[in-house]
């Protein structure tokens, strides 16, 4: 079995949740995650669960090869865009 690195896989929750424009509590409303987790999450104290990953995917047009290994193959253009537009915003 593959292991991820949490503080990873957080960077890339955190960079999907900003390319969106969104909070956290507006994610973990949406797929039924405590805020609590959610930080978690995108801290690296805690690799996201399948379940919650499989929710967020599917919610925001994500999908779990993105999350867990960064690859953006599986991701629409739009979605493409919104993640390019967030590293420049953040390498400003």
């Amino acid at each position: 079995m593959r292991k991820f690195d949490p503080i990873v896989v957080g960077a890339r929750l955190i960079e999907a949740r900003s390319a969106l424009g969104l909070r956290q509590v507006d994610i973990c409303n949406r797929i039924g995650v405590s805020t609590s987790a959610w930080n978690r999450f995108e801290t690296g104290a805690r690799l996201i669960k399948p379940e919650a990953a499989q929710a967020f995917a599917e919610a925001y047009g994500f999908d779990l090869n993105f999350i867990y290994t960064g690859s953006e193959r599986g991701l629409d253009d739009e979605m493409r865009r919104a993640l390019a537009d967030q590293r420049r915003q953040n390498s400003a």
